[in-house]
């Protein structure tokens, strides 16, 4: 079974009813007003972390997601405090972790990365055959941001780590599930190129979408639609890693 990104639909409007799977992702006019739109930064005092899920922190963030999930009715009990629907993908994920420097092992944000061939991927559990596309995929799953944290910083900060951990991992896209009111969020506010793979399927408590992003589109339409976006998910990202993924690289 695959894993979910959830979130709170109350910081981006009323969900859609539907997602459009005839309509793939275009490039919009150049007057959109939210063409320079930045994503909310990280807040001062949190810190990120990429752990196994076997290390110390990695299994205090297994239990912050199995807390998150319970309070939302995701996930079933479990006597380990594990989203059990993770167990087939936990040897060899990434958990990607935010802190809170002010309180001792404050866990404030968790998300996911897997990589791997698309169809060893928990999305691929809910698509009717592989995409055409060669390489391996990151998945990203299991995101959980604290109820404190109302702003997107550290939802923003988790996924930028998951995108660097999949350029790094020299992946060919990302793959997730999503509920549907955030199809069109990450499209219209980020300007990603997210492709349905199928129909939403109920899961884990609500109707998700199996999508997809691919390289090098993803980044090609950020530069152009979102360029305060782009700068932000490359920022970090070393010389040689930009030059793989054909980024201009930094001058003095």
């Amino acid at each position: 079974m695959a894993l979910q990104l959830r979130s709170d639909p109350d910081r981006s409007g009323t969900p859609p009813p539907t997602v459009d799977l005839t309509a793939p992702p275009g490039l919009v006019a150049a007057h959109d007003p939210r063409r320079d739109f930045e994503p909310e930064r990280l807040e001062t005092g949190l810190r990120l972390h990429s752990v196994d899920p076997g290390s110390a922190l990695g299994v205090l963030a297994e239990g912050f997601v199995y807390d998150v999930y319970r309070t939302s009715e995701f996930c079933a009990e479990s006597p380990r405090r594990h989203v059990e629907e993770s167990e087939p993908w936990r040897a060899g994920s990434t958990l990607h972790v935010v802190t809170d420097d002010q309180a001792a092992d404050r866990i404030v944000g968790v998300v996911r990365t897997i990589v791997g061939p698309f169809p060893t991927l928990p999305t691929a559990a809910h698509v009717d055959g592989a995409p055409d596309r060669d390489g391996r995929v990151c998945e990203i799953g299991s995101l959980a941001v604290h109820s404190s944290q109302r702003g997107l910083g550290v939802a923003n900060e988790l996924h930028r780590a998951a995108f660097v951990a999949g350029f790094r991992a020299g992946v060919s896209g990302f793959c997730f599930l999503v509920e549907q009111w955030m199809v069109d969020f990450f499209t219209e506010v980020y300007g990603l190129p997210v492709h349905p793979l199928g129909p939403p399927r109920h899961y884990m408590g609500g109707d998700v979408v199996p999508v997809a992003m691919w390289l090098p589109e993803m980044l090609d339409v950020i530069a152009l639609e979102r360029p305060a976006v782009h700068a932000w998910a490359v920022e970090d990202l070393e010389e040689t890693l930009q030059q793989r993924l054909r980024l201009p690289t930094r001058t003095a």
